[in-house]
């Protein structure tokens, strides 16, 4: 494994090699001006961006500054790897790892000579930035799931760069800090955030339980479930899971046999009979899953004493 000496060697000299720049890259950099009027104005003062941008692929991307940044620098990783050093300790990035560093601190970091780092990046200054990650060196890594809401954070990237880029008129600078403000705290409070995501996913599964309760003597199958959800199957029986403890078909199951508890409790109606009406065409089957679930026969069931 190459030690940071020989990477930060290696990224110099590819630097070296080709004019900086990157297919596809985008950045914008206040001007003094309206970064002196943001750290100023008492609804921007708090928290402001002065510099923001996306580099894709970025081979031979390094940065050294031997005194610091004069803003915190926040940098996420979305494809490839990378590395960054802060006070003489060396981080390995990777896909979904984040890394902040505060304002002032010597630092460099750079993209892995063989698989360079697509990132998006920002520097942001006011009274509370340094609040959201400390005065330390800060890595972070979001886990891979459909719960990070990884298009969500990049949306409100997006909703950061665009605004800036439309000028610099007071509107839009004060819009920007509240889109900061949301940007950033996805980073720093990462379970509160894909809260909202699987608030909506559970949402979704309430609605797939009503539709199995009401179709509980039909054919359904797990196609149908997810297709009625408009999930995957695979999405959707993770999801189910989670919320649940069971597979949607488990789940479906155990309704079923509740269904015919019921009708056994309640109703003169035959064992085949009931079979059908919980969703099975076999009532020896039948027998055989409600045995497999309650411990004892449909039969032995309804002349037991209850209550």
């Amino acid at each position: 494994m190459d030690n940071i000496l020989t990477i930060a060697i290696k990224t110099k000299l590819t630097s070296m090699r080709r004019k900086e720049g990157f297919e596809g890259q985008r950045a914008i950099l206040l001007p003094a001006a309206a970064i002196a009027e943001l750290s100023t104005h008492r609804l921007t003062a708090t928290l402001y961006t002065t510099d923001i941008g996306f580099y894709p692929a970025a081979t031979g991307h390094y940065r050294e500054r031997s005194k610091g940044c004069m803003q915190n620098i926040l940098i996420y990783c979305t494809e490839g790897k990378g590395w960054f050093q802060a006070e003489n300790i060396h981080y390995s990035i990777e896909k979904n790892h984040f890394f902040v560093i505060p304002a002032h601190m010597p630092h460099r970091y750079g993209a892995h000579h063989e698989q360079p780092w697509t990132i998006y990046w920002l520097h942001f200054g006011g009274e509370c930035a340094g609040h959201f990650f400390g005065n330390r060196p800060f890595k972070g890594e979001l886990i891979n799931s459909e719960f990070n809401r990884t298009d969500d954070r990049l949306q409100l990237f997006e909703q950061l760069y665009s605004n800036l880029e439309s000028g610099f008129n007071p509107e839009n600078m004060e819009y920007s800090t509240t889109a900061l403000w949301h940007l950033l705290g996805s980073f720093r409070y990462t379970v509160p955030f894909s809260r909202i995501r699987t608030k909506e996913q559970g949402d979704v599964i309430e609605k797939s339980i009503q539709l199995m309760q009401n179709t509980l003597r039909d054919d359904v199958t797990l196609n149908e479930l997810a297709a009625a959800a408009k999930l995957s199957v695979s999405h959707y029986s993770l999801i189910f899971k989670r919320k649940t403890g069971y597979s949607p078909l488990d789940y479906l199951i155990h309704l079923r046999i509740r269904r015919a508890c019921h009708l056994l409790d309640f109703t003169n109606m035959k064992i085949n009979e009931i079979a059908r009406n919980t969703g099975y065409h076999d009532p020896f089957y039948f027998s055989r899953v409600f045995t497999k679930i309650m411990g004892i026969s449909p039969l032995y069931y309804r002349r037991k004493l209850k209550g």
